[in-house]
């Protein structure tokens, strides 16, 4: 339950995110897997921003970060002005429950 919990609203944060501040006309959600590695990818097609000059105000990226750290996961952010954003959660597959992800 804690990983599909901090997967889940991590990419919800994401998804919140881009709807909110990114004014991208196209949005595309990617779920794979990647050798032992389950992959979810958030990209618009947006504004952008630099994240070095992102400020402190907001916690939404720190969150999505301390979720992925809560299961051993990685949360990954690349974007620039003018350029859209992705947002990459990688998580080892052998967190995952067994039996499956609805498992």
């Amino acid at each position: 339950l804690p990983l599909r919990r901090n997967l889940f609203l991590a990419v919800k944060e994401a998804l919140h995110n881009a709807a909110k501040h990114s004014g991208a006309a196209e949005l595309f959600l990617r779920i794979y897997r990647a050798d032992d590695k389950l992959v979810v990818t958030i990209e618009d097609n947006g504004r952008g921003f630099d994240p070095a000059q992102s400020g402190g105000e907001r916690n939404g990226m720190a969150n999505m970060k301390q979720r992925m750290d809560e299961i051993a996961g990685v949360c990954e952010l690349f974007s620039e002005p003018g350029a859209g954003c992705r947002v990459v959660f990688t998580v080892p597959l052998e967190n995952l429950p067994r039996g499956g992800w609805l498992a």
